[in-house]
């Protein structure tokens, strides 16, 4: 079964999505959350697609971080780095650092 998904459940705007690197993910083009579209083989049975592919803690974290600099980080899977990638990162862990610490790891 499919649930319809209209808004982004981050940003709340029109779910616009680009596809990420890994089978059935997509990021949002506006906030950069990651959504598992598509089931990938192998996945836990029982899910419903499509989904918002974060835990609820990081989720209120991601959102609360959209909401205050209104910068996108993508953070769905890639194999590579994207143009604008690496700053979209570093602008988030920056932010982390100073808001949410315990979400990174001790060499960051």
């Amino acid at each position: 079964m499919t649930k319809k998904i209209e808004n982004c459940e981050i940003c709340g705007e029109t779910l616009i999505v680009t596809w990420t690197d890994f089978y059935g993910q997509a990021t949002c083009v506006n906030c950069g959350a990651p959504y598992q579209l598509l089931e990938p083989s192998g996945a836990t049975k029982g899910l419903t697609y499509p989904y918002l592919d974060l835990n609820s803690e990081f989720k209120e974290v991601f959102k609360e971080y959209y909401q205050q600099t209104k910068k996108c980080c993508r953070i769905g899977t890639y194999v590579e780095h994207r143009s604008g990638l690496r700053e979209e990162h570093e602008n988030f862990k920056k932010w982390l650092k100073q808001y949410h610490p315990k979400f990174l790891a001790k060499e960051a």
